[in-house]
């Protein structure tokens, strides 16, 4: 695998799609495209530096990919079953959580709105529900934080973990963003999947069907999950 597959390979892992990436580490899209098509010898250092630290990984990671450890996971986690991706994944958060001791972390209070469902439809918000909870790590820039209800979009979001979403504010919508949408009266929290002429909501959860949305459904896009 070469440096520029290895890269693009992380940033769909992560993100989705180039495009998302690209406004997440503000830097064009046509640059990063450009980096990932032309090769990272015809790039500026800058710019490298800015993509190693929007994946989370170091400038030696790419220049010794062979050895790079990440690459040795990567390689031999497309080899496993889905299943056992996702235990694979599921194992690698507790290590996370085992080596970055939760009391490290700045304790924060968050107040959440309700719930939204990953699966029904349902969105139950208001004062009875909403309530304050203390919230480990890093916050990021939101609008609001709700409760994800339901298994389907594990093991990004599982159930009853807090999300912060994002309004739109004019923001684009890309494919492969986590997005909370409202169609026909009912809310999801869904990866949007959008391509020539059709418009889905997936689940993460392959046992879980696809929401395809017709012309005449009433639909919005009320926000951005920020993950």
């Amino acid at each position: 695998m070469n440096r520029e597959k290895y890269l693009k390979n992380l940033i769909e892992a992560k993100y989705g799609n180039v495009r998302a990436f690209s406004e997440h580490i503000k830097l064009p899209y046509t640059t990063v495209r450009s980096i990932l098509s032309r090769g990272l010898m015809n790039a500026k250092m800058g710019n490298i530096i800015k993509i190693c630290n929007g994946l989370g990984i170091y400038l030696e990671d790419i220049i010794n990919i062979n050895n790079s450890i990440i690459n040795k996971i990567t390689t031999t986690a497309v080899q496993l079953s889905s299943e056992k991706q996702y235990q694979l994944y599921n194992y690698s958060i507790k290590l996370s959580h085992s080596e970055n001791n939760l009391d490290s972390f700045a304790c924060t209070k968050i107040r959440t709105l309700g719930f939204v469902s990953a699966e029904t439809g349902e969105i139950q918000i208001g004062d009875k529900l909403a309530e304050t909870v203390n919230y480990y790590g890093s916050v990021p820039e939101y609008n609001y934080v709700l409760k994800v209800n339901g298994n389907s979009m594990a093991p990004i979001l599982e159930n009853n973990q807090i999300i912060f979403v994002k309004k739109l504010d004019g923001n684009y919508i890309y494919s492969g963003q986590i997005v909370i949408a409202l169609l026909n009266d009912h809310a999801f929290v869904k990866k949007i999947d959008i391509g020539k002429g059709r418009i889905s909501l997936i689940s993460l959860n392959s046992e879980c069907s696809p929401v395809n949305i017709s012309r005449n459904d009433e639909f919005i896009i009320q926000g951005i999950v920020i993950i």
